[in-house]
């Protein structure tokens, strides 16, 4: 599934002026007292296949964390992870669907297909070749607690989103629908994305999409983002902004990935030295912005660097750094 990943990106890179297959518009409420997302969803859905569908499958990634049983609880067993299977119900995280309608506000038949985090909706009529179909969606998410993959609600009540909405599957004479076993390989078609975000307006929120515009009440703030030939959408919403944006002239790298021993201007250099180094060995990347996170190296981490104790550094000044950024802004090209 990496493999296959990696190559439907290369191939997004070679043909990025054409355009998404998929429209999809999300509406989306946070809840800090109960941990929630409350969605409202437009998935335009276009069959680009040779063959009419009588039903479309729907990735609810969000939902892998609702049980024990989940393929994903099971690689938590399998990976000797205690911490899932005595959590509480609600810091494990769930999808609870409210309606799944077409535009005509009729309500759609439903079920779960192989898993919980997978969804077969039954059209009333077949969607022909090159034709859309619009799926409306209203459901809450639950969100786990991050100490399971890294991503989820914080201690301190930050949420570093993964995964947190529904998206449509890949068909390409047969359906890709697979589910979440935390090995971060989502099959998904480059989509074109609105997303609203409702926040308390204490909160940041920090994304490599174009930030349309922010609109701040008394109490909340309303964050418009859009992205266009999109596949992953994480976001963080945060108290607390250690986000530092470092310009390069093939595109701004937002981080809070810091180095030790590591001033800003090394800082800007070696991640300057690192995106010229995968724009000649990869080709140009197609976006305007690239999020590389704390979180999202610790996940991947680089072997060997990461088990050193602290009091241990056989490295020159920079060098873990250097190592740190590679690893993690190159799997994000990719």
């Amino acid at each position: 599934m990496k493999l296959q990943r990696y190559i439907t990106l290369l191939i997004l890179f070679a043909v990025i002026s054409i355009q998404a297959q998929h429209n999809v518009t999300i509406n989306s409420v946070l809840d800090t007292e109960k941990n929630t997302l409350n969605i409202t969803q437009k998935i335009q859905f276009k069959n680009t296949s040779s063959v009419s569908l009588n039903e479309i499958y729907l990735n609810d990634w969000a939902n892998s964390f609702s049980s024990k049983t989940t393929p994903l609880g099971k690689r938590f067993s399998e990976n000797y992870s205690s911490s899932f299977h005595f959590e509480k119900d609600e810091d494990r995280g769930k999808t609870t669907i409210l309606n799944i309608s077409n535009n005509d506000q009729s309500n759609l038949s439903w079920n779960h297909g192989d898993a919980v985090d997978i969804i077969i909706v039954t059209l009333n009529q077949p969607l022909l070749p090159n034709e859309t179909f619009d799926i409306n969606l209203m459901y809450t998410v639950q969100l786990p607690n991050d100490k399971f993959t890294r991503y989820g609600v914080t201690e301190n009540k930050d949420y570093k989103l993964n995964y947190w909405f529904i998206t449509p599957a890949v068909f390409d004479g047969e359906w890709h629908a697979f589910s979440n076993k935390n090995t971060e390989d989502l099959y998904l078609s480059p989509s074109s994305f609105n997303i609203s975000i409702t926040t308390p307006k204490k909160y940041f929120v920090i994304s490599d999409f174009d930030i349309v515009s922010e609109t701040i009440s008394e109490e909340n703030k309303e964050t418009i983002l859009e992205g266009d030939q999109r596949m992953f959408t994480k976001i963080h919403l945060i108290q607390r902004n250690d986000f530092e944006t470092i310009k390069t002239d093939k595109f701004d790298v937002i981080t809070n990935l810091k180095g030790k021993k590591v001033t800003p201007t090394i800082s800007a250099l070696s991640i300057d030295r690192i995106v010229h180094f995968l724009d000649e060995k990869l080709g140009a990347y197609p976006f305007e912005k690239i999020l590389i996170t704390k979180t999202a190296y610790k996940k991947n981490p680089v072997y060997g660097l990461n088990q050193l104790p602290n009091f241990i550094s056989p490295f020159p000044d920079g060098f873990e750094y250097n190592m740190e950024q590679l690893k993690t802004i190159s799997r994000a090209y990719i």
